[in-house]
């Protein structure tokens, strides 16, 4: 019987182009029906599918040789350094190297296709590309124990103990987590102690009302400048990330230099706090505080700094005040603060309104977003370094986290309440009140930016992926008065919380100019830590000195000692 091999392939062909076709059609039609415009080329996902079965085929044949000939697996993927693999058999031994090299292939394909797609906007490409690259890590063969040489190695050395304590570990944290996610366990926290080895800076809670805690620090020295500075961290993470420890503290550092130091500790919302939402926060808690740091320090102004969604807050606080005619802030300092929501940096992939709409039923019941998902998104936006690695480390491999107070920090949760989420999630990114966008209005005062001719400090960090160096730096074009910006090195936490002593990372700083361009041009490049740089413009804007002040007066008597209660609430 003679078989007409040319005909069959001819046949194979057709019919591969028309399943191609069809599946294209299917593609489109399944992107557009969730709001995403999208067109798709049959031909070119058809030789995509042809050259993904052809490699596959060189592997498989390749496979078997290295099995007969007992040799090593050539390598038919494209090289990669990719920290999954790192260990000798992923190479080595052709099993372990056929399952990487067969998950880089199809990683690869996925990622061509999604090339080969025209998307109707570039965030809708953003989205759909962040979404594939968390199912591309997710499937990775590293993820699971039987495709894992590490961690079989591991258990065949201890006899599966490693596999029985990596089960307790993760039944201890499904326990402890949400229904909606498995958060995983970052960190042994065991020998840290708020108070004591974290968030340990001497000071006293000077007032507390429904929304936060007041705290004033201890001087050190006999003398300290007049103005104060009030420290607003954002509302989404407990404070102490500004006083980890002694050696990395901000607020123990700025004390050190001579100023009175005030911290707002915000509350960590339950159920009862479901309706407080941003103009709580900016009415009850950020003009309050800084009222009270006026009455407590006898001055007119006060310095003020926040932190991300805090120099949101603080921000939005005074361009309420300026509309009152109200002039209470010294200076205005903003570190990775977004004003203008128009790039949202990774942040972004999240506020899809497909995904938003799916948390409102869990919001809705218990009136706040919990912390641990909001948490788990955060290691999301860094996967194969927050998540993946965690969860081969503590539940594949049996192993305990490290003891590392960054990482106590990170994995102590906050909520959100159910009418932040509304006005700040929702609202602040998909209006963008602040730069233009639907205007926000507080006690039916309208909020200008441009009214706020404060002298302001603004920094973004280089490789933050949260608030964009960029975004921040057209934030800060937002302000009407004479403004310096300055380019951290590193991330939005470390180009933060870098410490003079580490001498880490430099930055570049320099008058805030009308484009990105034009400031790069303008800016100086300098070593170490901006914390100096920051020290300098402050007394540049007031270095006059008065006794060293205690904290607590008679009329706001200390309630507490710092870092307070708010603080210790966890979820």
């Amino acid at each position: 019987m003679t078989v007409d091999y040319a005909s069959m392939v001819s046949r194979l062909t057709q019919q591969v182009a028309l399943h191609m076709q069809d599946n294209a059609q299917h593609l489109s039609r399944m992107v557009e029906h969730g709001g995403v415009k999208v067109s798709v080329e049959p031909s070119q996902l058809m030789q995509l599918q042809c050259d993904l079965f052809s490699r596959q085929t060189q592997l498989c044949n390749a496979m078997i040789t290295a099995l007969t000939e007992h040799k090593p697996l050539p390598e038919i993927t494209q090289a990669t350094d990719d920290p999954r693999f790192t260990d000798d058999a992923w190479h080595e031994q052709p099993a372990y190297s056929f399952l990487r090299q067969n998950y880089l292939l199809n990683a690869q394909m996925l990622e061509k296709q999604l090339d080969a797609l025209q998307f109707g906007s570039a965030a809708d490409a953003a989205h759909w590309r962040f979404y594939t690259r968390q199912l591309i890590n997710a499937i990775a063969p590293s993820n699971f124990p039987w495709s894992n040489p590490d961690v079989m190695r591991d258990a065949v050395q201890e006899q599966g103990e490693s596999l029985q304590r990596g089960f307790n570990n993760l039944l201890a944290d499904l326990q402890r987590s949400p229904l909606e996610t498995l958060k995983v366990n970052q960190v042994d926290g065991r020998g840290f102690t708020l108070g004591e080895n974290i968030a340990c800076t001497p000071g006293k809670v000077v007032f507390r009302n429904q929304l936060f805690e007041l705290l004033q620090y201890a001087p050190q020295s006999d003398t300290v400048y007049k103005t104060p500075l009030l420290l607003i961290p954002p509302f989404i993470n407990k404070f102490y990330i500004l006083d980890l420890n002694q050696k990395k503290s901000l607020v123990n550092w700025l004390v050190g230099q001579g100023f009175s130091v005030f911290m707002v500790s915000w509350v960590n919302p339950g159920e009862q706090h479901r309706k407080l939402g941003f103009t709580d926060y900016l009415r009850d808690g950020a003009a309050c505080a800084i009222d009270l740091v006026r009455n407590l320090c006898g001055v007119k102004k006060i310095h003020a700094a926040g932190y991300c969604v805090g120099g949101t807050l603080l921000a939005s606080t005074q361009a309420w005040l300026k509309a009152q005619g109200q002039d209470k802030l010294a200076s205005l300092t903003l570190l990775t603060t977004l004003l203008d929501f128009s790039e949202p940096g990774d942040l972004g992939h999240y506020l899809y309104p497909p995904l938003l709409e799916s948390l409102e039923p869990m919001i809705e019941a218990r009136g706040l977003l919990d912390g641990r998902v909001l948490a788990t998104s955060f290691n999301f936006l860094r996967e194969n370094d927050l998540y993946w690695p965690n969860f081969i480390n503590n539940y594949l491999k049996g192993k305990t986290p490290p003891a590392f107070d960054l990482l106590v920090w990170n994995s102590d949760s906050t909520h959100l309440t159910e009418q932040i989420f509304q006005t700040y999630v929702k609202g602040f990114y998909h209006h963008n009140p602040l730069a233009g966008g639907t205007p926000l209005t507080v006690d039916g005062v309208a909020l200008n930016l441009a009214a706020i001719d404060t002298p302001a400090y603004c920094l973004g960090a280089e490789k933050d992926h949260i608030v964009l160096w960029q975004a921040a730096f057209n934030s800060a074009r937002l302000l009407a008065g004479a403004t310096r910006f300055v380019q951290a090195g590193s991330g939005h936490i470390a180009g933060v919380i870098n410490p003079p002593s580490q001498d880490k990372y430099g930055f570049r700083a320099g008058a805030l100019a009308s484009s990105l361009p034009e400031w790069e041009a303008g800016a100086e490049a300098q070593p170490g830590s901006w914390w100096q740089d920051w020290r300098t413009w402050l007394l540049a804007q007031d270095s006059r000195e008065c006794p060293a002040r205690t904290p607590g007066t008679a009329q706001y008597p200390a309630l507490a000692e710092a870092p307070g209660d708010y603080v210790r609430v966890t979820v």
